[in-house]
């Protein structure tokens, strides 16, 4: 299913180029994701990678937009916190377009963004590994994810977000399950200067999401 979407995304983003202005300029494009620029705004669309990451990133840092707009079914979280890290010390604003979606790690970099507008969907669900067949790379990952957690707690926290948003998207997501948000307002829910500050329990600003 993620794939079937990662080929709506490249779609979107081949039409953009004709329906929203005459005169793009593509800056990269490659089999897995593309970086357009348009006046004050760049799009970079498809699988975030560490490769895809840089581009992006040197590219963000060149052309210095006022606007990153972003469509992703995720990737390497690495490549995501890299991303995540430069939007955090940037003024760049951050735009989720209208019927596209950021999810996974596309979601995990974009919300260090200071100025996020989310018109689509953004869509949280828990890290995972692919699946492995020897005892002792499932030991290897194991710690390796149990350290994963504690950097993704702490990029919570650095970026202003509660621990119980993080804990809500262990207790009920999985590889098919999202947390999907559909406005900034209720995202805007999670953020607070106290990691330990809690909605109440009735109040659930998102909705949960199962692609199969």
């Amino acid at each position: 299913m993620r794939f079937i979407l990662f080929i709506i995304t490249f779609v979107i983003a081949l039409l953009w180029p004709v329906t929203v202005s005459a005169d793009p300029q593509p800056l990269i494009v490659s089999y897995n994701f593309g970086i357009f620029k348009e006046e004050d705004t760049v799009v970079f669309y498809g699988e975030i990678s560490n490769s895809s990451a840089f581009a992006l990133i040197e590219v963000l840092g060149i052309e210095n937009p006022e606007t990153l707009v972003i469509m992703s079914p995720g990737g390497a979280m690495s490549g995501a916190l890299a991303i995540g890290e430069f939007l955090k010390n940037s003024d760049i604003s951050v735009l989720i377009r209208e019927e596209t979606s950021c999810m996974s790690a596309c979601a995990f970099a974009v919300m260090a963004a200071n100025d996020l507008e989310i018109r689509g969907n953004l869509m949280f669900h828990t890290p995972y590994f692919p699946l492995v067949s020897t005892q002792e790379t499932l030991d290897s990952l194991f710690l390796t994810s149990s350290v994963s957690h504690l950097i993704l707690i702490e990029w919570f926290v650095y970026n202003g977000y509660t621990l119980e948003f993080y804990r809500k998207i262990l207790e009920n997501t999985s590889i098919t399950t999202y947390i999907n948000f559909t406005s900034t307002a209720d995202f805007a829910r999670y953020r607070s200067a106290d990691p330990l500050q809690k909605l109440a329990e009735n109040e659930h600003p998102y909705t949960l999401v199962t692609l199969e």
